[in-house]
């Protein structure tokens, strides 16, 4: 099998969607132009290994995707964190496989079903399963199955048959000092992946950092490894009474005493850029720090992103928020799984470090409390002894950061809500699209009116019984999506308008 590369200038950067045809051995790849491409592979992304032996497909980190020609056939592989995935269609006796669901859609000449609002639950399961489950799947007006790839490689035969691969995930860490090492050798190799001057295009590296814990923990690392440039948001929202407050939240400070160079934000700012809008961010316009990218879209453009995506879920101290294999059974909003079409669209690489060795966070969860680690506990409900103790052995003063819990954009009306020029094109697609049967029930309420910290969040006893391994495949059943904040909302249409809207950009490659 070989691939046939058609190049289009008009598609997002990184995208790529692959066409295989029963039996055929050329395999076309529609691709944006800053897709790295040779004989016999592609990639978009970086990995903890030399660029030059194309390993991505044994990486135990990788950020990204890519395909291999292999003696069995065609060995796609998605990244090694579940905030990205691979979506395959089959129609007939083809098989489109891609890493945008907009694509592959596109591409296959499918769509969504229009009388389903509820694909956004339906992301929702998967995300929560994590890697326990496999068999992911979103329907589509014509029954043909969109399959859903997180984390886990995909051999297809010329026949078209498909494999599963297994990928490596490394060896669970015991202690504290064999964890840092791991984590630290890890970053210094995919930056130098991604920096590589084999690539037709390097990419320098680049950090996030706050006042909190997780991005400035990766910035130690970052730092360590050679990273010089960083990002910072100067304010972020806290909602724990009637009113939003804005909490500092610049990382400037800190980033002084790792030697970074940076550069402040405001997340309100998004409201003024032009371009694509909450469409772009369809899977989930309403919450996500990463729906202020934009922001820094110049910044963002060629670069290897490191950011402190979910560390809570692998460095914090409770038990129950430290599930196996990426399982998130309490999420209501697949906080980061939103920025892929983004990411495309700027050619950027998103490296969430904490995803690394990240399917062992009961091991971390150990580590943390255990003995070794009491000297750098604070108390209190925000207390991450991992990150507090990298940052103060790296110089950076206890109390100049995780001390208070920030909310991040999800307290902010004014970045959570669509703006009246959006509402109003979301609006006309779902009078105009969406069958007045199914519009009756749904529930006409504006996501902004509900503060999210009322209803955003699960109970007590509802987190309680979906933490419960014995009664994981059991409570969803019944519990369904009732106290969710978008259960019967018609914001749930949100999905489908931000993917409609977006089939335009990928039109250069329809054939």
């Amino acid at each position: 099998m070989h691939f046939d590369f058609r190049r289009f200038e008009e598609l997002p950067r990184l995208a790529w969607c692959a066409r295989l045809a029963k039996g055929k051995e050329g395999v076309q790849v529609f691709h944006g132009p800053w897709l790295e491409t040779g004989p016999g592979f592609f990639v978009d992304g970086a990995w903890d290994g030399p660029f030059e032996e194309r390993g991505f497909d044994r990486a135990v980190t990788f950020t990204g995707s890519g395909g291999l020609i292999t003696p069995r056939g065609v060995l796609f592989c998605p990244a090694t964190h579940n905030l990205e995935r691979l979506f395959a269609i089959r129609v007939r006796s083809e098989l489109y496989v891609s890493n945008s669901l907009v694509f592959v859609l596109t591409q296959a000449g499918e769509k969504l079903d229009l009388d389903h609002p509820d694909y956004f639950f339906d992301l929702l399961d998967h995300y929560r399963t994590g890697l326990s489950v496999r068999d992911k799947r979103l329907r589509t007006d014509s029954g043909n199955p969109v399959h859903l790839y997180d984390c886990v490689n995909v051999l297809v035969g010329p026949e078209l048959s498909v494999t599963l691969v297994d990928k490596r995930f490394g060896d669970a860490p015991t202690e504290y000092q064999g964890y840092v090492d791991s984590m630290q050798g890890t970053v210094g190799r995919v930056m130098a992946n991604a920096a590589d001057g084999g690539r037709r295009r390097p990419y320098d590296a680049l950090t996030s950092i706050s006042r909190g814990y997780d991005s400035a923990a990766v910035s130690v690392f970052a730092a360590r490894a050679g990273c010089e440039q960083a990002v910072t948001f100067l304010r972020s929202g806290d909602r724990t009474g009637p009113t939003t407050q804005y909490m500092p939240d610049d990382g400037t400070e800190l980033a002084g005493h790792l030697d970074l160079e940076v550069t402040a934000y405001e997340r309100q700012d998004v409201t003024e850029i032009q371009g694509p809008g909450p469409a772009e961010f369809f899977t989930n316009p309403f919450f996500s720090t990463e729906v202020q990218t934009p922001i820094m879209s110049s910044q963002l453009e060629g670069k290897l992103w490191m950011s402190g995506r979910h560390g809570e879920q692998f460095w914090h101290l409770d038990p129950v928020a430290s599930q196996p294999w990426f399982e998130d059974p309490v999420s209501t909003s697949m906080a980061g799984a939103n920025s892929t079409e983004v990411r495309l669209r700027l050619g950027y690489f998103h490296f969430p470090v904490p995803y690394t060795l990240g399917v062992y966070a009961p091991s971390l969860n150990r580590i943390s409390r255990s003995a070794e680690m009491a000297a750098w506990r604070i108390g209190g409900s925000y207390d991450r002894p991992i990150p507090r103790r990298l940052l103060e052995e790296a110089g950076v003063p206890r109390a100049l950061f995780g001390q208070t819990k920030m909310g991040g954009s999800a307290d902010m009306p004014e970045v959570v809500t669509l703006s009246p020029r959006w509402e109003a094109d979301f609006l006309a697609f779902y009078h105009e699209r969406v069958d007045p049967v199914v519009r009756s029930r749904l529930v006409e309420e504006q996501i902004g009116e509900v503060p999210y910290y009322v209803k955003g969040n699960l109970g007590k006893t509802e987190r309680w019984l979906r933490t419960r391994r014995a009664l994981r495949r059991i409570v969803p059943r019944i519990l369904g999506h009732r106290s969710h904040h978008r259960w019967r909302s018609r914001y749930l249409y949100t999905f489908h308008w931000g993917l409609d809207r977006l089939r335009a950009r990928y039109s250069a490659g329809d054939t």
